[in-house]
């Protein structure tokens, strides 16, 4: 890790007198990378209240971001052999790449973090599942035994997830996908 004191002002260098906010000092630790293992913990865990405390401002739509969703999408597809690497950092914002396996296939997934308030926050934890094309209200369409409202798409973490219907007009033949990272799923 680069040497600290390169990467903060002192409170002479910020140059503002009047700031509330306390300036560095020696024994302070920013630590990004740690926020990318807690939010691998908390997945392992089902605990999307501790990914949400990793996260500062607007929050998705937590319909399907609940405990027992995320204990069967874990379940389903559990996460192993990570590994999380920092990339690069500022004294405001850091990239963290996670090297993992899920549904038995290896995945590269970049993270980014931004400091505020002195602390670390993701910008980043749920993925987008597309589910217009399924029609949800016309098919009653599920995942993970929770009916899905008429939108575009609705927020999941990383995991396993089943596809069912409360349609007795229709059926599923293929009912699982599994969101392999933030950024798609399979």
């Amino acid at each position: 890790m680069p040497d600290l004191t390169e990467w903060f002002l002192s409170a002479g260098e910020r140059g503002n007198p009047h700031s509330r906010v306390p300036a560095w000092c020696e024994g302070s630790r920013a630590e990004p990378l740690i926020h990318g293992s807690k939010y691998f913990d908390a997945l392992a865990a089902s605990d999307p209240e501790a990914i949400f405390a990793l996260v500062r401002g607007d929050l998705p739509d937590r319909t399907f971001l609940t405990k027992e969703v995320l204990t069967a999408a874990t379940q389903a597809a559990p996460i192993t052999n990570l590994k999380l690497t920092e990339l690069k950092a500022t004294k405001y914002s850091a990239e963290i790449q996670a090297n993992y396996t899920i549904n038995s296939r290896p995945q590269t997934q970049k993270f980014y973090v931004a400091t505020r308030d002195d602390a670390w926050y993701l910008t980043t934890v749920t993925a987008r599942l597309y589910v217009k094309s399924l029609s949800p209200a016309d098919t009653g369409l599920t995942v993970n035994g929770v009916t899905v409202p008429e939108v575009d798409s609705i927020n999941v973490f990383p995991g396993g997830y089943t596809l069912g219907t409360t349609s007795e007009s229709f059926g599923l033949s293929q009912g699982k996908v599994v969101v392999e990272s933030l950024g798609s799923s399979s």
